[in-house]
């Protein structure tokens, strides 16, 4: 068993020896920003060795992002400059989608969440019964001391417990009803 160990560790000796990198051919490939795959090709070794010997160094690859001036949007699916992309709250990079992508899927999250909403409270204005448009529809809180939050700055949260408990608050009544019950011509 240790003649097995010792030709191990003399055969991973000569390995190394053999495959070893300088260290400033390595450091010049990675600062020309190389991915790994294409300095292992300048090196003509594996992408595993070109890892072993930038780990052994401690140096490390620049990212892609940090070289193109352009990126994916997996949502479009279209290359972009880095500008047509948000910046990331916590200041690291760019968010993932395209602003107009996040734009679209913002408005269909709160189109989705207004739709829950008036499912909830029945689909039609409780004066009136209008139902055509969902941007004609609001929410009219009954008791205005009761108000935890209003219907629309619930938008970012989803359809939960807090929102129904506040949505039976409210009645559900078209715009013009809606006016005529804060002129005080109509009543809930």
């Amino acid at each position: 068993m240790n003649w097995i160990f010792n030709t191990f560790i003399v055969h991973l000796d000569k390995l190394s020896v053999l495959y070893s990198v300088n260290y400033d051919i390595i450091s010049s490939l990675a600062s020309k920003g190389l991915s790994i795959r294409k300095m292992a090709e300048e090196l003509k070794t594996s992408p595993t060795n070109t890892r072993y010997w930038l780990k052994k160094f401690n140096l490390k690859t620049i990212p892609r992002s940090d070289i193109s001036e352009y990126k994916f949007c997996p949502s479009c699916k279209v290359g972009k400059l880095k500008t047509e992309f948000y910046n990331r709250r916590n200041g690291k990079g760019n968010s993932v989608y395209c602003r107009s992508c996040t734009h679209d899927q913002t408005i269909n999250r709160q189109r989705d969440f207004k739709q829950k909403c008036i499912d909830y409270k029945g689909g039609k204005c409780v004066c009136c019964g209008y139902s055509k448009c969902n941007n004609a529809l609001d929410f009219h809180h009954l008791d205005s001391d009761k108000k935890e939050f209003g219907i629309a700055q619930a938008r970012l949260t989803s359809f939960n417990e807090d929102v129904k408990r506040e949505l039976d608050n409210c009645a559900l009544v078209c715009a013009n009803c809606h006016r005529e019950i804060h002129a005080g011509i109509i009543s809930v």
